[in-house]
């Protein structure tokens, strides 16, 4: 999300009535928090679902930046709530308890747009700033810390894909690799 805007979640929940939904919303201190906290709610039981492939984490109530009952709205038949505050670049966490169960969201606000594609041998990263419009050059790619490359005048970056991104062809299991890999910025 772009800073000083309005975070929005699509709803996607059958059974869920219409009203208010619980919401609150946690604040990580750094991208090393927010990586490492995100990696230990992965359930590697559920690894065959992106549906059920995290466990509901409960974060320090210091951490807390946000809470309360957010109407369910609709627009073009979408679900989705919308919460009122604006927030501060930084990485976050929005919880919400739909019939008794927790779902969570993991985000970003930063003023980087960014597009990524990614295929069995390359990777393109695309980076524009939205305060101003201008591609973000020479910033450097990283995966799981380790460099990759740097993007070029158009914000452009594309470099070999790293293994564990690339799906084995000999398998059966679409979803083969986890989601515990991230691609990060500086």
């Amino acid at each position: 999300f772009k800073p000083g805007n309005e975070a929005a979640f699509e709803v996607n929940y059958s059974n869920l009535s219409t009203g208010n939904v619980p919401l609150a919303v946690y604040r990580f201190n750094d991208i090393n928090e927010f990586m490492s906290t995100y990696k230990s709610a992965i359930n590697e039981g559920n690894g065959w679902t992106r549906y059920h492939s995290r466990n509901p984490i409960t974060l320090a109530t210091e951490k807390k930046v946000f809470e309360s009952n957010i109407p369910l709205e609709t627009q073009s038949n979408v679900r989705f709530i919308r919460m009122p505050q604006k927030l501060d670049e930084g990485f976050y966490m929005a919880d919400v308890l739909v019939n008794g169960e927790h779902r969570q969201a993991w985000f970003q606000v930063t003023p980087i747009a960014s597009f990524s594609a990614i295929s069995g041998t390359k990777t393109f990263i695309w980076l524009k700033d939205l305060s101003n419009g201008n591609s973000i050059s020479e910033a450097e790619i990283s995966f799981d810390n380790g460099n990759m490359a740097k993007t070029d005048d158009n914000g452009v970056a594309m470099f070999n894909t790293p293994s564990q991104l690339i799906r084995d062809p000999k398998s059966t299991d679409y979803y083969s690799s986890d989601l515990s890999h991230f691609y990060s910025v500086k």
